[in-house]
């Protein structure tokens, strides 16, 4: 491919009428007197795109990964001339200055050394010329390394401008990218076709492999396939700002019988060796009696989040509940944690699905309101004869069918990538955690400090496929795992032999697990005639290096402590009067 047509079909749609070439235009050095340029210069129209950081980005990104030439950079051939460069270019600082200190929507005065730097790279001549040949020249690879890499440092030292309306030349491309969304979720940091991927925002770098994820430490490459929902939440007021406090809530407490029943009436016809279960929980949880754990925890000013299990939420009562605790917030003038809670809906059997999926409430950063975003589970839970033994299901559900898989939508393919001053974390729910495709690429990709993933599962130890799956990717691309069950599943996981004992298990209290890179895992119990779990973390100081060599310090999470709160008494005098039945 010619690079005129690949900068056209990065940069612009079918609509542009004139050709490729027509298209990448950008001036020669030696026509700028001043190099205070006019980004809306008709003979100079490449450089508006090329200026915005994220755009150059992506368009490396793009090359690097499609044409496989990454390997090349760290390999043993390469004499390492272009890293030298990179530590004296300083063009990440001049370039961020220019966008910070630009006073109109279309003017920016930048160095003439970088200019110089795109004009190497994306001339009238170069554009002419196959990619291909162009990544022949090992001159060229260097100067496309040095691109990009500056372009990660500048989008960083421009990160917090995004949320501000001060700086009108920023201003200008963040309305672009968010204008298709009254929320201001940015789908992508950069202009490009999404055709082409997106990019984003990442916070940690894999530090064993050799990928494209590696060469970057601020920005992310994202393949097509996937949405990613990038949210920007109100940092809180953090009275210990190297703590995060979660308080866990592993409800419902008790899963009876009745919460699983087949369904012989589903949306999707399979061979008969198949089934389909429908699972409910009977017990509506409501904003009461998160309020009850909240003041329970005696950290009613510290706490950062807090997490709910998969399927504990009715979806008829979703907004009930997030009206309510918008008032309990408000009423007590308390900056709201960030809250994550499944939520299940009932399919009706004529071409209706269930749902399984999680909400995610945050304070937009953007609008200042206390938000919602959705997230659909991507694989559907499949019980097999040894589950149904294990949790006592076998006089509920039939042990002849090779599986019987969840009655659920799956939804569209998409992630939420939510972030504040001081966390990125990332949700999950249940098998997504285990699954491969299509989303585990993203979460390394993006590499959050937290992955939180919400399950219908029994005891959370290190030993069980949660444990297994968390250590992944706690050692790619680094982050820390919390996976979290209701405690009623736990109680019922009892129907397994241990092997060590030739006895059932005996009901366990492990509700969650932690995961993090220091290759700790802990299981968290839940105490005896308790109701929730504060889980205290703290943040500690690493180095991160890229494949490349270049090293930035980066704050992880680490386990410190944790304590069971509340009283399930208490919480079942709140419940009681909130019971509910689900129609057949």
């Amino acid at each position: 491919m010619q690079l005129a047509t690949l900068l056209k079909n990065m940069f612009v749609d079918d609509d542009y009428k004139g050709t490729a070439i027509d298209f990448a235009k950008l001036k020669n050095p030696s026509e700028i007197t001043d190099f205070n340029l006019n980004i809306d210069d008709d003979n100079n129209q490449l450089l508006k795109y090329l200026i915005w950081p994220m755009n150059t980005f992506h368009l490396i990104a793009w090359i690097f990964d499609t044409y496989d030439v990454y390997q090349k950079i760290v390999s043993l051939e390469n004499d390492n001339n272009g890293l030298r460069q990179l530590s004296t270019g300083n063009h990440a600082r001049n370039w961020s200055n220019a966008l910070r200190s630009a006073t109109t929507h279309n003017e920016i005065n930048v160095s003439s050394r970088f200019y110089k730097l795109l004009f190497k790279l994306f001339s009238a001549s170069k554009a002419r010329v196959q990619i291909e040949e162009l990544l022949e020249d090992p001159e060229y690879l260097d100067l496309l390394l040095e691109l990009y890499v500056e372009s990660d440092k500048c989008a960083d030292s421009i990160r917090n401008e995004l949320h501000q309306k001060t700086n009108a030349l920023i201003h200008r491309y963040v309305g672009v990218l968010s204008a298709i969304n009254d929320r201001s979720i940015i789908s992508s940091l950069s202009q490009c076709n999404k055709s082409n991927g997106v990019i984003q925002f990442k916070s940690l770098v894999p530090q064993s492999g050799i990928s494209l994820n590696s060469l970057s430490h601020n920005l992310a490459y994202i393949k097509p396939g996937i949405k990613v929902a990038a949210i920007v939440g109100k940092s809180p007021h953090q009275i210990k700002p190297n703590e995060y406090h979660i308080l866990v809530l592993p409800w419902p407490l008790e899963v009876n019988d009745e919460f699983f029943k087949p369904d012989n009436t589903p949306s999707l016809q399979m061979n008969e060796e198949f089934g389909f279960f429908a699972y409910e929980n009977r017990q509506k949880i409501t904003h009461q009696m998160i309020e009850y754990a909240i003041e329970s925890s005696g950290e009613t000013n510290l706490l950062d989040l807090i997490v709910i299990p998969e399927c504990a939420v009715h979806s008829n009562d979703k907004t009930e509940l997030i009206k309510g605790l918008k008032y309990y917030f408000s009423k007590r003038d308390i900056q709201p944690p960030v809250i994550i809670f499944g939520v299940f809906g009932n399919g009706d059997g004529k071409g209706s699905y269930g749902e399984n999926s999680l909400e995610l409430l945050y304070q937009n950063r953007f609008s200042e309101l206390y938000d919602s975003e959705n997230q659909k589970k991507h694989h559907r839970w499949a019980l097999d004869k040894t589950q149904l033994q294990t949790y006592g299901l076998s006089h509920l559900l039939s042990e002849e069918k090779v599986k019987l898989w969840e009655n659920c939508s799956t939804g569209g393919r998409k992630l939420i990538s939510y972030r504040n001053d001081h966390i990125h974390l990332c949700p999950l729910i249940c098998e997504d955690l285990a699954r491969q495709e299509p989303i585990a690429p993203v979460v390394r990709a993006l590499g959050p400090d937290l992955v939180i993933a919400l399950l219908l599962d029994g005891p959370q130890i290190k030993q069980r496929w949660p444990g297994t799956y968390a250590k992944m990717l706690t050692e790619e691309p680094g982050s820390s795992v919390l996976s979290i069950t209701s405690f009623g599943m736990t109680q019922r996981s009892t129907g397994a032999i241990n092997p060590e004992t030739k006895e059932n298990y005996s009901p366990s209290f492990d509700v969650a697990l932690w995961s993090d890179a220091t290759g700790n895992q802990r299981s968290i119990e839940l105490d005896e005639g308790k109701i929730g779990v504060l889980l205290q973390l703290k943040f500690i100081e690493a180095e991160q290096w890229t494949a490349d060599g270049r090293r930035e310090d980066k704050n992880r999470l680490v386990y410190s402590m944790h304590k069971s709160i509340g009283d399930d008494v208490e919480l079942g005098k709140l419940s009681q009067k909130e019971r509910f039945t689900v129609s057949a």
